[in-house]
């Protein structure tokens, strides 16, 4: 089975599907914390790229069917 088809079978199971959007939610806050505490405009950088990318995937499992 391609890698393709074994997400597609974990994110049908709704605990799977309900612990991976959990967990983005929490990396999301996380990481908002920490740019509170970083005025480094590199580490800034970084963390608002990282946030597009959570929310991306974020409204790619919410979308999931």
């Amino acid at each position: 089975m391609n890698v393709h088809n074994e997400l597609d079978e974990l994110l049908a199971n709704p605990e799977c599907h309900a612990s991976l959007v959990s967990a983005l939610g929490d990396y999301r806050g996380l990481l908002r914390s920490n740019a509170d505490d970083f005025a480094d405009e590199f580490e800034l950088a970084h963390i608002a790229r990282s946030l597009s990318q959570v929310d991306a995937l974020h409204d790619v499992f919410e979308r999931w069917p």
